[in-house]
């Protein structure tokens, strides 16, 4: 799983970085665990 973990690193690194607010870093997270639950 540790290819996952770097995409989730990266997405996280890129939200903060963006300034987005809490609950859509959340929402974006849900939807990038929905994709790999769904493959």
């Amino acid at each position: 799983h540790s290819g996952t973990d770097i995409i989730v690193k990266k997405l996280c690194m890129n939200l903060v970085k963006a300034k987005i607010p809490q609950i859509k870093v959340v929402e974006n997270y849900a939807d990038l665990i929905s994709t790999y639950t769904i493959h």
